[in-house]
């Protein structure tokens, strides 16, 4: 019986390894995800724990070192801190030691005469959960030498937590730490001061563990499957599955799980807002973010497939400001104005657009235009908490026609399209009208963007608007603008349409029988002269 157990024991823990530790491969079904949700993700870390120490037991004696998975985190602001769940970084080094115990046995190679003998399916489900503590306990033991708390952002390498700067007892308050990792210039979560309305839609994003197991087997049975191909010890076909599972973390990063808002709740002494979705072990302490990618809570601790719950953005504010850090509020950008509407090469212009901070806290801020033609502009920003502020920023533009870019303000942005429609033909018929008759402008319009385009087409008489058509164009659609104007004063005018010009002049008819006057005038001084010339010849 005890060979049996120094046999089946180090499966046991490698494979709880596999299901247990994290960093865990999560590989999510969706594909496609909201601009914002998807910047978030890549503010996500993993928390892990390094731990150095000796297994002792079954005539063993080695060196035992490696990081254990705790759960996820998310960067609060430039300054590199992370937000994460207090239960995550709150281990004593005695349990941290026991749990790796399975990370640590992970290099042991298996007898061979046993390698071909196990039924997989049967033997994970049952064994790595309720059989191997009773075989490891009281009979390998683990002395740790150090314990470190460790962070690892997206397929970077881990790092040394610096320090803890905030840390709330869960079962007393809330389960929120503040870790600090001397990083700058780290992307980072805006919070948002009010969460969406019941039945929003909203994103966890972390660590999650669900579809480790499934990928584990599958790997494994691909190497099983061919004889030429099946690794020469059962330990080495672990290891390569989990090399298979780790490759996959790294090229995904974190998992994003889906879900809806529900009410305010109360649980475990703790605000809390309900979320109905998928929370699984490993997201403890990632964001929940809305569509936008702006942080509304903070995952206490998975719950799996079922009614979950989150700590709200407000906490977040509170454990910042006691651990006196910066965060920074969520923006929301309104509708962009670019006047004037069309803009040629060289030409100046402006944007304009409100911006409102839905967050906590005063927050200053660089607005910055950037277009796809190389037009870039700035602009200093400071906004109040709950307060919306009207954004002027001038630019020149460097080309004429289309332009596409964004405009951003911290972490939010917003689509910029410069000249979309452009206009080409304007004619004015009749160039001489006379005063008070109509005078037909029409000028071709073309939506050369690719998306639907609303843009206001005015008609200017020497630099005065008079009159103003709004013109709705599918991508590739063309249209026919037609105004009509008069002038009841003789004069030459500009008139213009967009960036396009021409000129017409008025000019008032000739009477008629000034006209008849002028005929009979001149028939009569040509008769006179007739007259004068025979009159010469009879006396000559």
């Amino acid at each position: 019986m005890t060979r049996f157990k120094r046999i089946l024991m180090p499966a046991c823990l490698i494979l709880t390894l596999v299901l247990v530790i994290s960093p865990s491969v999560a590989f999510s079904a969706e594909t496609e995800y909201p601009a914002g949700v998807t910047a978030a993700k890549e503010c996500t870390v993993e928390v892990m724990a390094w731990v150095d120490g000796r297994v002792i037991g079954w005539g063993w004696n080695f060196e035992a070192r490696g990081p254990f998975g705790l759960g996820s985190g998310f960067f609060a602001n430039e300054d590199g801190d992370v937000f994460t769940a207090a239960h995550c970084v709150n281990m004593s080094e005695e349990e941290l030691a026991s749990a790796a115990i399975m990370y640590f046995l992970g290099g042991i190679w298996f007898e061979d005469e046993w390698y071909e003998k196990v039924d997989f399916g049967s033997f994970y489900t049952y064994y790595y959960a309720s059989t191997w503590w009773a075989w490891v306990e009281g009979e390998l033991t683990i002395t740790t030498e150090e314990v470190d708390y460790v962070y690892r952002a997206g397929d970077g390498e881990a790092h040394v937590v610096q320090d803890i700067r905030f840390y709330e007892d869960p079962e007393t308050g809330m389960d929120i730490a503040i870790l600090e990792t001397g990083l700058s210039n780290t992307p980072y979560i805006p919070l948002k001061e009010a969460a969406p309305l019941e039945g929003s839609r909203a994103y966890v994003i972390g660590y999650a563990g669900i579809d480790l197991t499934l990928e584990f087997w599958q790997a494994m049975d691909h190497m099983m499957a061919d004889p030429y191909q099946r690794p020469d010890s059962f330990a080495e076909l672990m290891r390569q599955a989990a090399d298979v599972m780790v490759e996959g973390l790294r090229r995904e990063g974190p998992s994003i799980e889906t879900g809806l808002l529900g009410s305010s709740t109360r649980i475990y002494e703790m605000d809390a807002r309900r979320f109905h979705g998928t929370s699984w072990s490993g997201l403890s302490g990632g964001p929940v973010v809305d569509e936008l990618g702006n942080c509304i809570g903070l995952l206490p601790w998975g719950v799996g497939d079922s009614r979950g719950y989150f700590i709200p953005a407000q906490h977040l504010e509170g454990a910042s400001q006691r651990a006196g850090i910066d965060i920074f509020p969520a923006l929301e950008i309104g509708a962009v104005v670019v006047e004037p509407a069309f803009v040629d090469g060289g030409q100046s212009f402006e944007i304009r657009a409100q911006v409102s901070n839905i967050g906590f806290g005063r927050g200053d801020y660089t607005a910055a235009l950037t277009l796809s033609d190389g037009t870039q502009a700035s602009q200093w920003l400071t906004i109040d908490a709950g307060a919306t502020e009207t954004l002027v920023l001038s630019a020149a533009k460097s080309s004429p026609g289309l332009s596409t870019g964004s405009l951003e303000v911290g972490r939010a942005s917003v689509e910029v399209v410069v000249n979309p429609i452009e206009l080409s033909d304007l004619t004015v018929e009749p160039l001489t009208p006379a005063p008070d008759e109509n005078i037909r402008v029409q000028v071709e319009a073309r939506n050369v963007s690719g998306e639907m385009s609303t843009l206001p087409i005015s008609l200017s008489i020497d630099g005065v608007v008079e009159a103003t058509q709004t013109l709705i164009l599918e991508s590739g659609a063309s249209e026919t603008v037609t105004f009509l104007v008069s002038r009841d004063t003789e004069a030459t005018y500009e008139v213009a349409v967009g960036n396009l010009s021409q000129q017409f002049t008025v000019k008032s008819p000739i009477p008629l029988t000034l006209i008849g006057l002028g005929v009979a005038g001149l028939l009569g001084l040509a008769g006179l002269v007739v007259g004068l010339v025979a009159l010469a010849r009879l006396r000559g």
